[in-house]
């Protein structure tokens, strides 16, 4: 299947820009032989191969693999696996209430794990999911907790400290609705309900979100429609929680969207990659929170975009596959926050993109999605 098809799996709206570096793909090829830090072993077979699923780190060290969407197939998946790091197998868990792919997935305190939005059904509904719902690790079973003023997908779910969960952006389907779209969420954990939590100045898809330490919630980049197509933003919002209103925050050095943002040790946050244009992938910067900046640092060994970032253990940051501007990539590189350099890390197994990473207990990283073979990197 073309990879333009995912982009339109997400809401017509939203294949401009999905599709605009898609377009641009070849088939999946690995890539050659090389040498770097640690090294990526296969772990379990999936039931399906999923892209645009998430991961959830459970308490018992399990991981939840939920949703997605089977590009073969052209629907989304309702099913969901558990993959145990101690056998690195994957067993059938249960189904959620509606499939869903490109949905956020919020690990809560209490061990739950909250999904919000994301597509539905097969992939010329075109439909979005309303209802949220929470998944019981106890029992494997999901029941419906609220739902969305508005759907959406390509948005942010962010958890704050006091348990509520804010949901930023996303396309609500329509393509024109940008006030709408511009509307955040919170989610009560109290009363399963989702409330109005104001407005961005700037509608936007396919940022990212970082809390911070004060409690404020960092809005970054993201894409923007246009009537003429869509605009990459350099600009940034910062959410305050006690008076449930947005403000501008400190532009980027470059445009990016549907790039990473991984939160530091020191309080920095790294973002990297995605689109810095219509038809460019953004190198790599670091916001400051001691000067409120952001700046550039090394430049990666590979501009990538649909790729992951995972912090390991010693701070380094690790990031793999996705695609360059010619081809889905099984490349990896690792960032060191004290040099501000990248080097090539051990080359991937299969490359892959749409896919997601979550960081083990034991320090290693689990990678699932864009095929149905997982693999684990071990620094």
């Amino acid at each position: 299947m073309p990879r333009t098809r995912f982009a339109t799996a997400w809401g017509a709206a939203a294949v401009a820009a999905l599709a605009a570096v898609a377009a641009l793909a070849v088939p999946m090829v690995a890539q050659g032989p090389g040498i770097g830090p640690g090294t990526f072993t296969a772990s379990g077979v999936g039931a399906v191969a999923r892209s645009g699923q998430t991961l959830s780190v459970l308490p018992d060290g399990q991981v939840l693999v939920a949703g997605g969407a089977d590009l073969a197939a052209g629907v989304y998946l309702a099913s969901v696996e558990r993959w145990d790091p101690a056998t690195g197998a994957f067993t059938a868990a249960g189904d959620l209430a509606w499939a869903r792919g490109g949905q956020t997935a919020t690990l809560l305190a209490d061990g739950h794990v909250l999904f919000v939005g994301g597509g539905t059904g097969d992939f010329a509904q075109n439909q979005l999911a309303a209802e949220s719902e929470l998944w019981d690790p106890t029992t494997d079973t999901s029941s419906v907790s609220g739902s969305l003023e508005r759907r959406r997908t390509l948005h942010t779910a962010t958890l704050l400290a006091d348990g509520r969960v804010l949901i930023v952006g996303g396309f609500d389907g329509s393509g024109e609705a940008i006030v709408n779209r511009a509307r955040a969420e919170l989610w009560d954990p109290g009363t399963g309900a989702f409330s109005a939590a104001g407005t961005l100045d700037q509608a936007r898809y396919g940022h990212t979100a970082s809390l911070l330490p004060d409690g404020r919630v960092l809005i970054v980049g993201g894409v923007a429609q246009t009537k003429t197509g869509f605009d990459v933003l350099a600009t940034t919002e910062v959410w305050d929680p006690v008076s449930a209103t947005f403000s501008a925050g400190p532009p980027l050095v470059e445009a990016h969207g549907t790039h990473t943002a991984t939160q530091l040790a020191d309080g920095r946050i790294l973002i990297m990659g995605g689109l810095r244009s219509p038809s460019e992938l953004a190198g790599a910067e670091v916001w400051n929170p001691a000067t409120d900046s952001f700046s550039t640092i090394g430049e990666p060994g590979m501009r990538r975009i649909y790729h992951s970032a995972t912090q390991v253990p010693g701070g380094r940051v690790l990031i793999v596959g996705g695609r360059d501007a010619t081809q889905t990539v099984g490349t990896a590189e690792l960032w060191d926050p004290v040099t501000g350099t990248f080097t090539a890390a051990a080359p991937m197994l299969t490359a892959r993109d749409f896919h997601a990473a979550a960081l083990l207990a034991d320090g290693r990283v689990l990678i699932v999605g864009s095929v149905p073979q997982a693999e684990v990197w071990t620094p």
